[in-house]
């Protein structure tokens, strides 16, 4: 179904994270770390939660539609679900917010990008909560920008023999 389809394409968020907080100053800035964990780690639990489509789709191929519904509202229920919910709704917002003012520091990309990151969660999440698509949607086309200035980044950087490397993890990380 088209619902699986996109959930593996989100998961290609991952190292589009990974890459941004690279942008952004990798190991060298607590913001960027920060901001790059706290995405990260709380896109991992999204794993766990796209797991719903699997179920509907699963449940709704069954012959017993009062079972189907039950195992799908255990699943939604269920306190693993709610908790990974709270984390990564907290970890989202606060994640892409913390990773969007490193990127706007680091002068790597235009400040709008950075901008752009700051928003995307907020504009993502009021959309979604509030029925809004078109905001919902306008949230995802400032994701799409801002890594899209973060991959252009990349990009130049290898073009100008500049290539990004992680600095060894003892060295001094600034704010």
């Amino acid at each position: 179904s088209a619902a699986v389809v996109l959930d593996v394409l989100l998961l290609l968020l991952l190292p589009a994270v990974l890459y941004a907080g690279l942008v952004a100053g990798g190991t060298r800035s607590r913001l960027a770390v920060a901001g790059t964990a706290l995405s990260f780690v709380s896109m991992l639990g999204a794993g766990y939660l796209l797991a719903l489509d699997v179920v509907v789709r699963s449940a709704a191929a069954q012959p017993a539609r009062a079972t189907a519904v039950a195992v799908v509202a255990g699943f939604e229920n269920s306190g693993v679900v709610t908790g990974l919910t709270v984390l990564y709704l907290a970890g989202h917002v606060a994640g892409f917010i913390l990773l969007g003012i490193a990127l706007i520091r680091s002068r790597a990309v235009p400040a709008w990008a950075g901008a752009a990151l700051c928003a995307f969660p907020i504009a993502e999440l009021l959309g979604e909560a509030a029925g809004i698509k078109p905001l919902a949607a306008a949230g995802f086309a400032l994701l799409a920008v801002a890594f899209g200035a973060c991959a252009r980044a990349l990009v130049q950087r290898q073009a100008d023999g500049r290539a990004l490397t992680m600095p060894p993890a003892a060295e001094h990380v600034r704010v």
